[in-house]
C-alpha cells in the first residue's frame, strides 16, 4: 500500500485553522470557519430543548467524519488511477446514556459522549480487490478518522468579555 503524502494548503501559509461561533440563544450557535469564510448554525432537537433549526454538535462530527471519508477516498482513488464511479457514506453512532430531556441538568448533559461510531461506505466503480482494499485503507487513515481515533486534547481558556458581547445577528 502507498502512503499518501499530505500537503497542507492553509489560507496565506497559516499553521493553524480556526472556526468562530457565537452563541444565538438557548441551544443555537453560528460557526464560521476562517479558513473558507463558511457559516453555518448548529442547535439540538426540540426533544432536548432546542428549535432544530439545523444539525446538532454529534451529528456535525457524523458529518465530519462521512466527508472527510468520501473526500480521502476520492483521492486515493485519484492517485491510484482507481476507476471509482461513486461513494456513499452512513455514520452513526450509540450514545453512553438516552436519557437526555430538555429538563436534564448540565451535570448529566456533560457526561453524554458517544461510545460506539460507525461507518458504513458504499463504491462502485471499476476496480479489484487490491483497489478495494487501498480505498479502505483511505477511508481508515483520512483525518477527520486519525483525530478521533488520536483522541487529541483539547487546550481550554475562558475570560470575560470586554463588554462588546454578545453580538446579535439575525
Amino acid at each position: 500500500m502507498v502512503p499518501i503524502k499530505w500537503v497542507g494548503r492553509r489560507k496565506n501559509g497559516a499553521s493553524e485553522v480556526s472556526v468562530h461561533a457565537e452563541w444565538l440563544g438557548g441551544c443555537r450557535t453560528a460557526s464560521t470557519d476562517r479558513w473558507g469564510n463558511h457559516e453555518l448554525q448548529c442547535d439540538e432537537p426540540e426533544s432536548i430543548g432546542g428549535t432544530n433549526c439545523g444539525p446538532s454538535p454529534f451529528s456535525l462530527l457524523e458529518m465530519s467524519l462521512a466527508n472527510c471519508t468520501i473526500t480521502t477516498i476520492w483521492r486515493v482513488a485519484r492517485d491510484e488511477d482507481i476507476g471509482l464511479e461513486s461513494i456513499e457514506v452512513d455514520v452513526s453512532y450509540k450514545p453512553n446514556r438516552t436519557d437526555e430531556s430538555a429538563e436534564t441538568s448540565y451535570l448529566v448533559t456533560c457526561d453524554l459522549r458517544m461510545v460506539d461510531l460507525r461507518r458504513r461506505i458504499l463504491v462502485s466503480g471499476d476496480f479489484d480487490e487490491e483497489e478495494l482494499g487501498m480505498l479502505l485503507w483511505g477511508a481508515e487513515n483520512c483525518p477527520v478518522s486519525n483525530t478521533i481515533a488520536g483522541g487529541v486534547p483539547i487546550a481550554t481558556s475562558i475570560e470575560r468579555s470586554d463588554g462588546d458581547f454578545p453580538r446579535t445577528r439575525s
